[in-house]
């Protein structure tokens, strides 16, 4: 027996995702809800089933609830698609009602948040909001910064990003730098 295709896991999880997804006809992370912006979204591909269009969404990955290497087995009902960050965060048990409930708390948004406060607290520039904020709109930094950080490969759409740490690294030295 071969493994399911995304689009058949989505298939058989369909009724659960109805009420646990805002809109089936743009792919996102089960768990935290990362999306990947127009690339995989329905309403920019010719008429298609949603299966198919789960089936080509690429940085999703098909995630075993019960660890294979516990006895879980490679079916459907046992497979959930996570972006890798939640495949590198979740549970690897045997328990799906543990599985489930730290889905049920994961929130791709929050993360966010959560990375931008920890990396300003890195840079002790958590007290400095107002001009973090000021620097991040100011032409002289923006051209400063173009030749201060290097980007790194994206799995979104866009190609390149920065890291938190890489930006408020760098906001943290063009502060600093005149001083």
């Amino acid at each position: 027996m071969s493994e399911p295709t995304k689009g058949e896991v989505f298939a058989f999880w369909r009724p659960w995702l109805e009420n646990h997804i805002n809109n089936l006809g743009e792919p996102c992370c089960w768990a935290c809800g990362k999306q990947w912006g127009q690339k995989y979204n329905i309403t920019n591909k010719a008429p298609i089933t949603l299966e198919k269009l789960w089936t080509d969404v690429e940085p999703l990955q098909l995630f075993p609830i019960k660890t294979t290497r516990l006895g879980g087995p490679i079916d459907v009902d046992n497979l959930f698609l996570l972006c890798q960050e939640c495949v590198d965060l979740s549970p690897h048990t045997t328990s799906v009602r543990g599985f489930l409930q730290w889905v049920a708390n994961q929130d791709n948004q929050m993360r966010r948040i959560a990375e931008v406060k920890r990396e300003l607290k890195n840079f002790n520039l958590e007290d400095d909001l107002d001009w973090v904020s000021k620097a991040s709109q100011n032409p002289v930094f923006k051209k400063w910064l173009a030749t201060n950080i290097a980007y790194l490969l994206n799995e979104d759409e866009n190609g390149n990003k920065v890291s938190p740490s890489t930006y408020f690294a760098a906001i943290y030295e063009f502060k600093h730098k005149d001083n």
